[in-house]
């Protein structure tokens, strides 16, 4: 049953929702339902619930506060049905070998899509009273950076060149690759033509042109030959990943695509942390995401096509930037993060991948 409305969720549906997901026995109830906060994004609308049950031994394993995210109506059907995926068939799989903590991700009560009216539900457990993002933009210590970088390595491990990754969703294909740079090049020509492009460095449009023009020939070989792929967050900028005193979480999986895996590296760190970091970092952060790889079972990858596909993402981030640009995100320093990636993938030489 699609939940289209906060006022239609009481204490006997969600008490008949979280028995079906084995979140509460027969006899255990939910008895009172308090409304904490509410939002809305482009999307969608949240909610921040309290709950009360009816014996209070049943808090011991169920939720206390739960977040509750409805999608708006006429959003793109495949786009909100992806979020849903996420938690009903991807999240599933990967808690059969791993402990939910262990992949910073937030435990999911419920998600139903609906075929009929491209609508969604989610409900999540609520960590918003000891979770928030990081104000500095990136994780905020070593220990939590460790943390963002364990998890993925076990997320993409899971999935790395899955056989059944094409049964899940789209794969990469020529086709697609043909329309994102045909995107690329309309958007670079737009913003060529952006009066503020002329304040832009002449090496950054050097950059943004190659990019808007052709792929690296070896990303594009392993794509299409499925190698390094797996399923990525894609959207991993400083707002979806929160932080706790010891803890991180990853949300906001409504953009999981199949790509290659150092994607989520390149955005998180290329785009959002300050040069001064990401280059003191890197190379460590790479090499301990690349060791843990290797641990969780991932097999034929070696140092060096780490090191290519990262800066392949880098540029890929560039292209994904570019894609999204409007004036009025330029104007409201939407580009900034662009500008970084810019900067990060010619420290590391990257137009030498093109060749």
């Amino acid at each position: 049953m699609l939940i289209t409305t906060i006022k239609i969720l009481k204490p006997a549906l969600l008490t008949a929702l979280m028995r079906a997901n084995d979140i509460l026995g027969e006899r255990e109830a939910v008895e009172i339902i308090r409304q904490l906060g509410q939002g809305e994004s482009n999307t969608s609308f949240y909610y921040h619930l309290s709950l009360q049950y009816k014996n209070y031994q049943t808090q011991r394993h169920a939720p206390d506060k739960v977040f509750v995210k409805l999608t708006k109506p006429n959003q793109p059907p495949e786009f909100i049905q992806r979020e849903v995926d996420f938690y009903n068939k991807i999240l599933p799989a990967l808690l059969r070998k791993n402990k939910i903590q262990d992949l910073c991700l937030t435990a999911c009560y419920d998600a139903y899509f609906d075929d009929i009216t491209g609508q969604s539900h989610v409900i999540l457990d609520d960590v918003s009273k000891d979770y928030v993002p990081s104000k500095e933009k990136h994780p905020p210590t070593q220990r939590h950076r460790e943390q963002i970088i364990d998890a993925l390595a076990r997320i993409h491990a899971q999935w790395w060149e899955h056989p059944i990754l094409d049964t899940i969703a789209d794969m990469p294909s020529e086709e697609k690759i043909a329309a994102n740079l045909q995107t690329y090049q309309e958007k670079f020509a737009t913003l060529m033509n952006f009066p503020g492009s002329r304040y832009m460095s002449a090496r950054h449009k050097e950059i943004l042109k190659t990019v808007a023009e052709k792929i690296p020939p070896h990303r594009k070989e392993r794509l299409i030959n499925g190698q390094g792929i797996t399923i990525v967050h894609r959207d991993l900028h400083p707002g979806n990943l929160l932080y706790s005193h010891r803890d991180s979480r990853i949300i906001d999986w409504q953009s999981w695509r199949i790509d290659t895996a150092t994607d989520d590296l390149a955005y998180m760190m290329a785009c959002f942390w300050p040069q001064h970091l990401r280059e003191f970092q890197e190379n460590n952060i790479l090499r301990r995401y690349y060791n843990s790889l290797l641990r969780l079972g991932v097999e034929g990858y070696s140092w060096e096509d780490l090191q290519y596909d990262y800066v392949a993402s880098i540029a890929h981030c560039i292209g994904f930037l570019l894609a999204a640009w409007s004036q009025d995100k330029h104007v409201r320093g939407y580009w900034q993060r662009a500008e970084s990636a810019l900067d990060a993938f010619d420290k590391l030489n990257g137009m030498s991948i093109f060749d």
